[in-house]
């Protein structure tokens, strides 16, 4: 089964790359608020929000996973355009992947850490770790669901 996480794939890497290897903040704020618009959207107001609340920074991030055919859509949202776009950069990083991928948790936690640590893209890591132990959790339940 292949991720499906944004809207286009035409995403260049060698883009990002333009956008971070300056380190210039303004720049990296104006691609998150560009890609924030990229997120698979679901309506919220369908789900039992204690099933997918998770406040971070006091900002609601609302993540959902759901099986389409032979691919696995993954759903965003958060009130916040910066924070969409924080999603959507995690996002990216799951973009065409094999769920195989995740199943192997070294190797998937060993690139995810080094592809944010090669663009620097914000300084509170503990937002990115709230929102990777979100997305865990959320893949785990998936797994157990339809693979096993």
């Amino acid at each position: 089964m292949i991720i499906k996480s944004l809207k286009k794939n035409n995403i260049n890497i060698n883009k990002i790359n333009d956008y971070f290897n300056n380190n210039i903040f303004e720049e990296k704020i104006l691609f998150l608020l560009k890609i924030s618009n990229l997120l698979y959207k679901f309506n919220i107001k369908n789900y039992n929000k204690n099933n997918i609340k998770n406040l971070i920074c006091n900002n609601t991030i609302h993540i959902k996973l759901l099986k389409k055919n032979k691919y696995i859509y993954m759903y965003g949202f958060s009130d916040s355009k910066i924070i969409r776009g924080i999603i959507s950069f995690i996002f990216l990083f799951f973009n065409n992947k094999d769920i195989n991928f995740i199943k192997n948790k070294k190797k998937y936690n060993f690139l995810f850490y080094k592809y944010f640590k090669k663009y620097k893209i914000i300084k509170n890591l503990n937002i990115l770790y709230k929102i990777k132990k979100k997305l865990d959790y959320k893949f785990n339940k998936f797994i157990n669901k339809y693979l096993n």
